[in-house]
């Protein structure tokens, strides 16, 4: 391959990557607000399917209960906001990625050591364990009705020059937006290293990887928990915009 030819495709794909986010940056200023809305929950399903690339096309395990930690991230912020009062996204995230990564690596150490079918079978029903636990345990979930929150959670920056107001929906998109390209580009970054380059090789021939000294079992592991706690957060800017957005 001609090197000024890659370095040409390069440039290109970057420019078009820089137009793309400064469109999405100007979107809230002429949009309407259905538009900015609709946009920001297709971003937010964005990252949720992003975190599925993450264990079905670099490693190729096919989870059907991925929803399972979008679930357990939306849970744990209403669940914290309308039972304990948190109010600040500094305490109530980091306690959903928490939980959502405890969910994904009691799921992948069960799961991960079957394969095939049966690797589909046993993380579907992980995911409807995790559905019927939700709308059984209706005193702390609110069950089918779900959950009222009173309190929105708030972030004030050198107060009172830069204050976030989650109940703006151009706020919140920015958030969102913001939120979005971080993920990308720390997930961009991970399959560029050694985790990535073995998650790769599992797809392809897992069986030579191990044979190559390379513990499949904990690469796999760890890519799934990973790829949990990307779908937790997915999980609660859903519950955040389905909230408080006005």
């Amino acid at each position: 391959m001609n090197p000024q030819s890659s370095g040409s495709n390069f440039d290109k794909t970057t420019f078009i990557l820089l137009v793309l986010v400064a469109t999405l940056c100007l979107v809230p200023f002429f949009a309407q607000k259905y538009a900015v809305i609709l946009i920001t929950e297709i971003l937010i399903f964005g990252l949720l399917a992003t975190s599925l690339d993450l264990c079905l096309g670099y490693t190729g395990l096919a989870s059907l209960g991925h929803a399972a930690f979008f679930g357990a991230g939306a849970y744990t912020v209403g669940i914290l906001v309308a039972k304990a009062q948190f109010t600040s996204v500094f305490l109530a995230v980091p306690s959903a990625l928490l939980v959502s990564a405890v969910v994904a690596l009691i799921v992948g150490f069960f799961s991960l050591r079957t394969v095939g079918i049966y690797f589909l079978m046993i993380t579907l029903a992980f995911g409807q364990m995790a559905f019927a636990f939700v709308h059984k345990w209706k005193e702390v979930t609110g069950g089918s009705d779900g959950i009222s929150l009173g309190k929105r959670p708030v972030i004030d920056l050198l107060t009172p020059y830069l204050t976030i107001d989650f109940g703006n929906y151009q706020h919140f998109y920015f958030i969102v937006l913001g939120s979005v390209i971080l993920c990308l580009v720390a997930l961009r970054r991970l399959v560029r290293l050694r985790i990535g380059e073995v998650a790769i090789g599992i797809k392809e021939n897992e069986m030579r990887v191990k044979f190559m000294g390379f513990n499949t079992f904990g690469y796999k592991l760890a890519v799934f928990v990973i790829s949990g706690i990307f779908a937790g957060f997915s999980g609660v800017l859903h519950v955040l915009q389905r909230i408080y957005i006005t």
